[in-house]
């Protein structure tokens, strides 16, 4: 199999003005930076490290898979490649770079180039010429010197006058060249400040999967939020662009933001796979991405770790509390997160639903005692059930959200949740010490979680009614 050697160049130009950067990996066609995932970004390098022949699919997910890494191969490999083709502007029909060959895989038909300009013979067993492979490049200021030394050498120096003009053109090209190559100019960026986390995609093909990935959206929604020089904008806010048709510059202006977070999630069984990318909404640059593969034991772990990437990567200060919180993880039963998830989905247009939400949020505490959010869930669901429209009684259902409220905060004092819906309810009992006190810790936990704000604004404002009375 002929093959390009990856590793001597620090990119591949290919087809018409497209270049391949090895380090960082990314596509270019002249100055603008394409976007293309991780996976179909490895897959088009393999294809290119290999014109001519033939990649099948088994070499396809060698490359990008692995024993820990379950792969949905025809749909994954088709989409990748569907996003590659996207890209490129190449019609499967009539291809131009990647070619079907059915039954078998796919090709890499276009022409390989050194650089730009220069092309390279990519035919199968037709190795490629030695000034790609085996010769080092040299500078071009380095290469005019070279070159001008070599000639002045065939000179006899029996006169001396020539042997000076020749070095005098010597020292004048090597100026030209240095004149005319003038550094690239750097385009400024803005600094990443602020973020939008996009409703990360179901990727298991079950519709009642998506409740998963919601999930998901929204806790590392909630640890970012917990940066407080990082401005996150709120899942009500981001819910709107689940099945975006803006491109994502659109979607980070229509939210004001710098960056925009996207991704997708498949459950298999007890397994969890994340993708996630960060782009930056000015230029549309994709600067970072990664897979995580979990057992569904290991989700809050999960959401720990790709929270913490992106906050590496936004040019905000984290402080030692917020990095603290951060990090903070624990395991929990799958059995209970999966009794969870049910009840925080679970219709609470109706008493019905609401009631069976409280027996799965029940179910999950039963199965791990130990997990807070689950005590947060069914502290919700009391307080939806003592309202006129679900017509339980008032006190009973409000002494049961305290109860599950209070042991929340018992098993995570830093449950932002929990302390909003406690705040709200000393404040709907008039007790407007108490009812501040949860509002202040609550921001002092997340200084952008939008509930507490905007409860903190309206419990300033009742206060100071009440004190004008």
């Amino acid at each position: 199999m002929a093959s390009l050697p990856i590793g001597l160049p620090e990119s591949i130009a290919f087809g018409e003005g497209f270049e391949l950067d090895l380090r960082p990996r990314r596509l270019r066609h002249g100055s603008r930076v394409l976007k293309l995932e991780r996976i179909p970004l490895e897959i088009l390098l393999l294809l290119i490290e290999h014109p001519g022949d033939v990649i099948t699919r088994e070499q396809i997910v060698g490359r990008v898979g692995g024993k820990d890494v379950f792969l949905d191969t025809d749909n994954s490999i088709r989409g990748a490649i569907r996003k590659i083709r996207q890209v490129l502007k190449d019609d499967p029909e009539q291809p131009r770079f990647i070619q079907t060959v059915t039954g078998q895989g796919y090709r890499f038909i276009a022409p390989i180039l050194s650089r730009p300009h220069q092309e390279i013979a990519c035919l199968p067993d037709t190795p490629a010429p030695e000034s790609f492979l085996d010769r080092p490049k040299k500078p071009e200021a380095a290469q005019a010197m070279a070159d001008e030394h070599r000639a002045a050498q065939r000179v006899p120096m029996k006169n001396p006058w020539l042997v000076l003009g020749i070095a005098s053109a010597v020292l004048v090209s090597l100026a030209i060249v240095l004149v005319l190559k003038k550094p690239e100019k750097r385009v400024d960026v803005p600094k990443i400040r602020s973020v939008a986390v996009l409703p990360l995609k179901s990727m298991s093909g079950d519709p009642s999967q998506e409740y998963f990935a919601d999930e998901m959206t929204e806790e590392i929604i909630g640890r970012l939020a917990a940066i407080r020089d990082l401005r996150v904008i709120s899942r009500t806010s981001v819910m709107q662009f689940k099945d975006p048709k803006q491109t994502i510059p659109e979607i980070a202006r229509t939210l004001g933001v710098d960056a925009i977070v996207e991704g997708s999630v498949i459950r298999d069984g007890n397994r969890i796979r994340v993708h996630a990318q960060l782009i930056r909404a000015a230029n549309d640059e994709h600067f970072w991405s990664e897979t995580y593969d979990r057992e569904l034991g290991d989700v809050l772990s999960l959401q720990s770790d790709v929270a913490q990437s992106i906050a590496q990567r936004v040019e905000v200060t984290v402080s030692g509390p917020e990095h603290a919180r951060l990090i903070a993880t624990r395991k929990v039963s799958p059995e209970a997160y999966i009794s969870y998830l049910k009840g925080v989905y679970s219709n609470s247009n109706t008493k019905t639903g609401i009631e069976q939400s409280i027996a799965f949020f029940q179910d999950s505490i039963n199965k791990d005692p130990t997990f807070a959010p689950a005590y947060l869930g069914l502290a919700n669901a009391y307080g939806l059930l003592g309202t006129v429209f679900a017509g339980g009684p008032p006190e009973e259902t409000r002494s049961k959200l305290m109860r599950a409220a209070q042991k929340a905060l018992e098993l995570d004092p830093e449950l932002t949740g929990a302390h909003v819906l406690l705040a709200q309810t000393y404040e709907r009992r008039w007790m407007w010490k108490e009812s501040g006190e949860e509002f202040k810790r609550a921001l002092e936990v997340q200084p952008n979680d939008s509930d507490a704000i905007r409860g903190l604004g309206e419990w300033l404002i009742y206060e100071r009614k009440v004190r004008r009375v």
